[in-house]
């Protein structure tokens, strides 16, 4: 994309909002998507969907209830998900990822 846009949600809990996420998505159609706060763990965080997005990265508490970072990034986009490995339950919580604009032009998107 020539312009790259960007959109930030804190959901404060993403299980029960997946329609109205799916809905802002689908209104503003972002490159990138990064959602706080979602509340999802590891296993099932993979069953968020929405619509021509894909999820790039995400990280989720394990040992407390709430936080969480996702970022989702729209289908056919050329990317590269990492980790931080500062992350931490309850105080620091950051994934990112990489975005191929094109073969000269990269970006770095941090979610935190």
């Amino acid at each position: 994309p020539q312009n790259l846009s960007v959109v930030h949600q804190n959901a404060q809990c993403a299980t029960n909002k997946a329609d109205e996420l799916s809905l802002m998505a689908g209104e503003l159609s972002p490159d990138v998507f990064i959602i706080t706060e979602h509340s999802f763990r590891s296993e099932t965080v993979g069953n968020f969907r929405i619509d021509n997005y894909e999820l790039a990265t995400s990280f989720n508490r394990e040992l407390f209830k709430g936080g969480g970072v996702a970022i989702f990034v729209k289908l056919g986009m050329e990317f590269l998900p990492f980790r931080i490995d500062h992350s931490c339950d309850l105080d620091f919580e950051v994934v990112g990822v990489k975005i191929n604009l094109n073969p000269e032009n990269k970006i770095i998107i941090i979610g935190l």
